[in-house]
């Protein structure tokens, strides 16, 4: 449907689309439909964010729910092979997270409190979620999730997650701030 519309009715009801005969008359493309509007918590498969003056395209969203609570984590690749999450919860406020993937395997159930590189982390939440994971392919995975979420002495974050009944990721980061990342709308191809 075009942007803008004019049309002329006549005596008898009859309507006259004024913009598609001038069109006619004089050529032209339909108006390009404006671009998707991309937020911390609407970023789609074939997204692009930019982080610390890298780019990342969005490969996919993995939404977390339970009991009215919703958070999403975004897997990133650079287009080098490395690879980043960024996570986005929205519990009372927006919080912010860069995770890399590490080849940390503790074991499960993880303490309270452990030591890893050097760094002191002390368990912040642990739970079990529904995530739906979406890979830009048109088909959805559902799965429970069990996370233990760290937090170490300087800011530091580790995450521990087990999905379904069986595999364990493990990945170091830290807080950002909605400045420091840009979300460009992307073609919806990865």
């Amino acid at each position: 449907m075009p942007v803008a519309e004019f049309r002329l009715r006549g005596k008898w009801g009859m309507s006259f689309d004024m913009f598609g005969w001038l069109k006619s008359l004089f050529g032209g493309e339909e108006p390009a439909s404006p671009a998707r509007e991309v937020t911390l918590t609407t970023l789609a498969p074939g997204d692009v964010v930019v982080h610390l003056d890298v780019t990342y395209m969005v490969e996919q969203r993995i939404t977390y729910h339970q009991a009215g609570f919703f958070g999403f984590d975004y897997r990133l690749d650079d287009g080098g092979g490395n690879t980043a999450w960024l996570s986005v919860t929205d519990d009372d406020e927006l919080e912010l997270a860069f995770f890399r993937p590490t080849s940390f395997q503790p074991n499960l159930p993880p303490p309270r409190q452990f030591e890893h590189e050097g760094v002191a982390y002390e368990l912040d939440e642990h739970g079990v979620v529904d995530a739906k994971i979406d890979r830009g392919t048109g088909t959805e995975t559902r799965t429970r999730v069990e996370a233990w979420d760290y937090e170490g002495e300087n800011g530091e974050l580790l995450g521990i997650q087990r999905w379904g009944e069986g595999e364990i990721e493990v990945m170091l980061g830290r807080a950002v701030r909605p400045v420091e990342l840009d979300l460009l709308p992307g073609d919806g191809q990865r």
